[in-house]
């Protein structure tokens, strides 16, 4: 069973991930970003402008302009990208009473996981990410990109 987070999400994290890499002297812009990735230009315009409204990059304009993040890498976690892009909170709601039993447990064990994957993306910050894809690569580990 996979827990999944939304594309907009998922775009939104490899794109924060790219501009860390690059540092917050370089700009990258949105098309460099998708061509990257092969994300669509324009829905990642959009999720860059969201980024952009909730304070966590900066746009330079110019023609060396682009994106840069807004605060450092250590301190944007992938539950805050994920909660204000999702505009909702981390917390699920409890399974009601009235369920059937099988309903109630299996609700309870989504709860479960759901928490589980809350927290990880909790202590996981754009930092670490970075981190992780250096010993990723030190390790001789392949790092395919699909």
């Amino acid at each position: 069973m996979n827990f999944d987070v939304s594309k907009k999400s998922r775009y939104a994290i490899v794109a924060l991930y790219e501009l860390v890499l690059a540092g917050s002297q370089r700009p990258i812009t949105a098309r460099k970003l998708a061509a990257r990735h092969n994300l669509p230009v324009r829905f990642l315009e959009i999720i860059l402008n969201e980024l952009k409204q909730g304070g966590f990059v900066t746009s330079i304009r110019g023609k060396a302009g682009g994106y840069v993040p807004a605060r450092p890498a250590n301190e944007i976690t992938l539950a805050q990208i994920v909660s204000y892009l999702e505009h909702r909170s981390s917390e699920f709601s409890e399974p009601s009473s009235a369920q059937a039993d099988g309903q109630r447990v299996l609700g309870s064990l989504i709860q479960e996981a759901n928490t589980a994957v809350t927290r990880i993306f909790e202590a996981c910050t754009l930092e670490e990410m970075v981190r992780r894809e250096v010993e990723s690569c030190a390790s001789g580990e392949p790092n395919y990109i699909i």
